[in-house]
């Protein structure tokens, strides 16, 4: 029987389309086969009709079968660059960001011609271009049109991603009145104060010569207060020098700083500014076996979820979020459970200690490995000062290190840096003011000392009052937390801050819990504290009311893990293969260790 027909249609299709605009497009650009040539000013563009027909009204109603040339009379000057842009937008629907700097006279040219998809293709691409930091011809663009939305869009980008702007070249055209709108306003979000002040550094000694008069009027508007006395001294002063209104701002901050009867009122220039918006993600640790699992907090929705998966489950290991990378270094790592008798006793398969290091890239979450440790290390720390890594002491083979090794992330090496005064594992870190402290240590420890990057050096400070055993610790302003821990017989619940002005550790207000190998972050006058032995639990801390609250559990619960502040747009990507919902995750395949 012969076969019926089918009203179904097979639709193929190629890149025949594409590939015949490529061809007319050359043919543009090497003057080939054009039967349209256009006339404005001086200058003459010669084209194809049908492609000029096809996307203006203007060319549509000009050019005839009879008439070829067009001749547009204006007393607008354009840029030849710039219509050429145009007219090869016409043929390949793209433009490269060189040519953002063409954009007024580009969308002149759309105006005039009546080509509103290519006008309307101007504003989409500068406004997709100010997230990815290309924000300059955005406000030139806005200014020239009266385009708010526009504006409006290169503001909420500067407010809301300041860190990520002030490393872009644009930021260094912006204007004094731009730049004032932005360092004054409450809504300027940052992790601390100090960050505005850099920015606005950056800035001036892009064209020291004419902006030294902006000074003053930008300086006023920054929060001395809030910013750590050493930075006003090392810094801010010699900013301050030439004008006697910032010279009294200077004096009246550290003061402020330094007297303590002085800090129960709260200068007008002092007052906080929106917090940044970031999350928190809890990495590895202890779960009924140890846990590969990392998961993401919110802290503007109070929620966890599960957010991606380790190469394998660690436990007392240490890391660190740098420019869109997570890092972590050394632990121990347990492959698998076995049971050992019927009763089902779980037995852990535990490796040595790990010398390896690994970093997951926060965009694509592709967990690679690093070059590894000299070291295997447990217990150990890590910080971050001036965009170097450093991994400070632990234990290796159950001796307790001194050692501390930095990572370069621009060259992929290790350098072995000076030695702890004391040996420490199972201890915490801050960093303030590029300098790394170093606070309590296993069985007893309750002293402190400080290493500065800069002098290669270690100092000892005053110690807590209480010992410590692997506690947690955060850093906010001039104060330094250290939070509950173990004191060799129990776990506490008290937190300790020590002033790095005064040098003066007292108590703050206790946990409604005890947590011991826990974990905490700083951000916004805020404490966050995670997880701990047998504990869900998180906790935060409100350090401007010294009072604690409890928030939303963990998925699962967790101690000798890590928790690092990551900006929020990596979390819940409704695109990421890899994130599928709450209760289940991908594991990521693992990338081989580079030679």
């Amino acid at each position: 029987m012969a076969a019926q027909p089918t009203s179904k249609t097979i639709n193929f299709y190629d890149k025949n389309a594409q590939m015949i605009m490529k061809r007319l497009y050359n043919f543009y650009t090497t003057g080939r086969l054009c039967d349209a040539e256009l006339v404005i000013g001086n200058r003459s563009y010669l084209s194809h009709k049908l492609i000029l027909r096809a996307n203006s009204e203007y060319f549509k109603e000009h050019l005839t079968k009879t008439q070829d040339k067009v001749v547009i009379e204006t007393e607008e000057t354009f840029n030849k660059n710039a219509i050429d842009s145009a007219i090869g937008y016409y043929y390949h629907g793209a433009m490269t960001l060189k040519q953002f700097c063409e954009m007024v006279d580009i969308i002149k040219f759309a105006k005039l011609v009546k080509s509103e998809r290519l006008e309307s293709y101007c504003f989409f691409a500068l406004e997709n271009g100010v997230g990815k930091g290309n924000f300059r011809y955005a406000i030139e663009v806005g200014e020239y049109f009266e385009k708010h939305e526009l504006l409006d869009r290169v503001q909420d980008y500067l407010m809301n991603h300041f860190l990520e702007a002030i490393r872009t070249e644009d930021f260094k055209y912006l204007s004094e009145e731009r730049l004032l709108s932005v360092v004054q306003s409450n809504e300027l979000r940052l992790l601390h104060e100090k960050q505005a002040f850099e920015g606005l550094q950056l800035w001036l000694n892009h064209d020291w010569d004419n902006r030294k008069a902006c000074l003053e009027s930008l300086l006023v508007k920054l929060r001395m207060p809030l910013v750590p006395v050493n930075y006003l001294l090392e810094e801010v002063r010699p900013m301050c020098e030439s004008s006697l209104t910032l010279c009294n701002m200077l004096i009246d901050s550290i003061t402020w700083h330094l007297i303590e009867s002085s800090r129960k009122t709260l200068p007008l220039n002092a007052k906080a500014r929106f917090p940044p918006k970031v999350c928190i993600l809890a990495i590895g640790g202890d779960h009924v076996g140890i846990s590969d699992i990392i998961e993401a907090y919110d802290p503007y929705t109070d929620s966890w979820s599960l957010f991606h998966a380790m190469e394998s489950g660690l436990i007392k290991f240490s890391a660190v979020s740098l420019d869109g990378t997570v890092m972590w270094f050394g632990g121990e790592r347990v492959n698998k459970i076995k049971i050992a008798d019927p009763s089902g006793t779980l037995y852990f398969d535990a490796s040595p200690n790990v010398k390896e290091a690994w970093s997951m890239e926060l965009a694509s979450k592709t967990v690679s490995a690093m070059p590894a440790m000299t070291k295997g290390r447990i217990g150990l720390v890590s910080a971050v000062v001036d965009r170097m890594v450093y991994v400070i002491g632990g234990s290796e083979e159950q001796k307790i290190l001194t050692s501390i090794s930095r990572w370069n992330p621009r060259d992929r090496s290790w350098t072995k840096m000076k030695s702890m005064m004391g040996e420490r594992t199972l201890f915490a870190a801050v960093v303030h003011n590029d300098k790394i402290y170093v606070i309590g240590r296993y069985y007893k420890g309750n002293t402190m000392e400080v290493y500065d990057p800069k002098a290669d050096t270690w100092t000892k400070l005053p110690a807590m009052k209480k010992h410590r055993d692997d506690c947690a610790a955060a850093c906010w302003g001039d104060y330094i937390y250290a939070i509950g821990g173990v004191n060799g017989v129990s776990a506490l619940c008290s937190v300790e801050r020590y002033d790095v002005n005064t040098q003066i550790w007292d108590f703050v207000a206790h946990m409604p819990t005890t947590v011991w190998s826990g974990a905490a972050v700083a951000y916004h006058n805020r404490i966050v504290v995670v997880g701990g032995y047998g504990s869900s639990l998180s906790l935060e801390y409100n350090i401007e009311t010294n009072t604690w609250k409890m928030l939303s559990s963990l998925v699962q619960k967790r101690h000798s893990h890590s928790l690092v502040l990551i900006p929020p747009e990596f979390v819940h990507n409704p695109d990421d293969k890899y994130w599928s919902s709450p209760k289940k995750i991908l594991r990521p395949k693992k990338v081989k260790s580079e030679s």
